[in-house]
């Protein structure tokens, strides 16, 4: 998977996954807005495609 190891493909180990996802920002609801996920990086929204996490509504 390209970007997961300093831009070299590379295999997507569960480190290199969680290393990736690790820097995510987890904006809490309030006021009746869902907690959403801003901005994820190009490899960050791929991870969370993967996973079927919409950062937009991240529960």
């Amino acid at each position: 998977m390209a970007g997961l190891y300093f831009g070299n493909p590379a295999r997507p180990t569960g480190r290199l996954i969680f290393e990736a996802l690790a820097r995510l920002r987890l904006v809490p609801a309030r006021d009746g807005a869902p907690a959403f996920i801003p901005r994820p990086r190009p490899l960050q929204q791929k991870l969370l495609d993967f996973l079927g996490v919409d950062p937009t509504r991240p529960s």
